[in-house]
C-alpha cells in the first residue's frame, strides 16, 4: 500500500504540472493514468551519397537540403580541404571526422547526407563506424550516382584535368559495392528529379 500511495502522489504531481501546458504542445494523451506519446519516436536517417566524379553528388545534396532545411549535409571533400588544403589528399582521420560530424546531426534528430565517392570499402567503414551505424542498419540508405566518363569530362570541363577525370573513372569498375545500395544514373536527368527520388527515402 505504501508503494501505491507514492506512485499516485507522483502521478498527481505530474498531472498538475502538465496542466500548465497546452496538450497540443505536449503531444501526449492520458490513458489509464499513464502518458503515451501521440506519435512514434522518429529515428533520423543517414543517406550515404556515393557516386562517380561528375555525377552530381554535391549538387543533388544541396538541392535536397534546399527543399528540406532540417536536413544536414556532410561532405568529406570539405573536410579534406579544411585539413589539407586540397581534396586530393586524405587520411583515415578525415573519414572518421566526417562520421563524427554526421553523428552529431543524427543525435539532434536530423536526417543527414554523407557525401563522398567511397570507392574503397575501408573509407566507407571508417565514416560509418564513427556515426555508430552500419551498412545493414535499416536507417542507413546507400546511394550510388553514376555517369559515364564522357559526361564527367563535359560537366567538369575547366575544373579538373581530363587525365584526372579518366583516372578516377577507371577505378569505378573495381569499386566497393555496398549492401542494399541503390544505383541511380544521372545521365540526361536534371538535378531536381534526382533530388526528389532520393528525398522519397527520407519521407518513408
Amino acid at each position: 500500500m505504501h508503494n501505491i500511495k507514492i506512485q499516485r502522489a507522483g502521478s498527481e504531481a505530474l498531472n498538475e504540472s502538465l496542466e500548465l501546458l497546452p496538450a497540443a504542445d505536449l503531444g501526449v494523451v492520458r490513458n489509464c493514468g499513464q502518458l503515451l506519446t501521440s506519435r512514434p519516436k522518429y529515428a533520423p536517417r543517414l543517406v550515404v551519397l556515393r557516386g562517380a566524379l561528375g555525377a552530381g553528388k554535391s549538387s543533388v545534396a544541396a538541392q535536397i537540403m534546399s527543399g528540406n532545411p532540417s536536413v544536414r549535409v556532410v561532405e568529406v571533400d570539405d573536410i579534406k580541404h579544411r585539413n589539407h588544403g586540397s581534396t586530393e589528399i586524405c587520411t583515415q582521420a578525415d573519414f572518421v571526422q566526417s562520421g563524427s560530424e554526421a553523428k552529431k546531426f543524427l543525435k539532434e534528430g536530423r536526417d543527414t547526407i554523407l557525401v563522398e565517392a567511397f570507392v574503397d570499402q575501408r573509407h566507407l567503414f571508417w565514416s560509418l563506424h564513427a556515426t555508430g551505424r552500419t551498412e545493414d542498419d535499416p536507417h542507413v540508405h546507400i546511394v550510388w550516382l553514376d555517369c559515364t566518363c564522357q559526361t564527367a569530362l563535359s560537366r567538369k570541363k575547366g575544373q579538373l584535368s581530363d587525365a584526372m577525370i579518366r583516372q578516377q573513372h577507371s577505378r569505378y569498375q573495381h569499386r566497393y559495392n555496398a549492401a542494399n545500395e541503390r544505383c541511380i544514373s544521372t545521365e540526361g536527368r536534371v538535378i531536381t528529379d534526382i533530388a526528389l527520388e532520393i528525398s522519397s527515402i527520407l519521407s518513408r
